[in-house]
């Protein structure tokens, strides 16, 4: 099976990017986010294990020690021909310490691990619309720069998917989500 960590966000946050999900439904855009029951998230590792009490009781640990980050995403981008559009988060020290220090951490307990999830070349990114083809791509671009969507943020939990590939397609479970310390001022 294949997991991922991911970071979510504040209450507010995750309520309007959800909205701008439901919306991108609406006007038949895409519906990818809501039907494989995807939450707004910034994924730092994705990976396969045979050790699964590791990988948690790891994670536990670092979600004690790790403080909740405060955020911003400045831009929309895109991947090259793939048809992802997704909110662009400033990469900030802490953004880049959680991640190395998670898979630093991890490593001895899991595997397959895609290079573009390794420390030094992800692209942090929060996923808006997947699979879409480029005129729907434009739409959905157009449709976010119409929308108030959000720029800062707190990243205040940390989460173990399950991604479960069915028939050339996915459906994400959230096995657990762990708090991250409140910032302190």
């Amino acid at each position: 099976m294949l997991y991922a960590i991911e970071l979510f966000f504040d209450p507010k946050t995750e309520k309007t990017i959800q909205t701008f999900f439901q919306k991108m439904a609406r006007v038949k855009i895409s519906s990818f986010m809501l039907d494989t029951e995807t939450l707004p998230h910034i994924s730092l590792l994705v990976f396969r294990t045979e050790d699964l009490p590791a990988v948690i009781s790891s994670l536990d640990e670092i979600a004690q020690n790790s403080e909740q980050l405060a955020l911003y995403f400045p831009a929309l981008g895109t991947f090259h021909n793939n048809g992802v559009l997704f909110l662009l988060p400033t990469v900030t020290t802490g953004l880049q310490d959680l991640h190395r220090d998670l898979f630093k951490k991890l490593k001895s307990h899991i595997k397959e691990v895609p290079p573009w999830y390794l420390p030094g070349a992800l692209t942090y990114h929060c996923t808006l619309a997947v699979k879409l083809s480029r005129q729907k791509l434009m739409k959905a671009l157009q449709l976010a720069l119409r929308t108030k969507l959000p720029k800062a943020f707190k990243a205040s939990k940390i989460s173990l998917v399950a991604i479960h590939e069915e028939n050339m397609s996915f459906r994400a479970e959230t096995l657990f989500t762990l708090p991250l310390r409140p910032s302190r001022p």
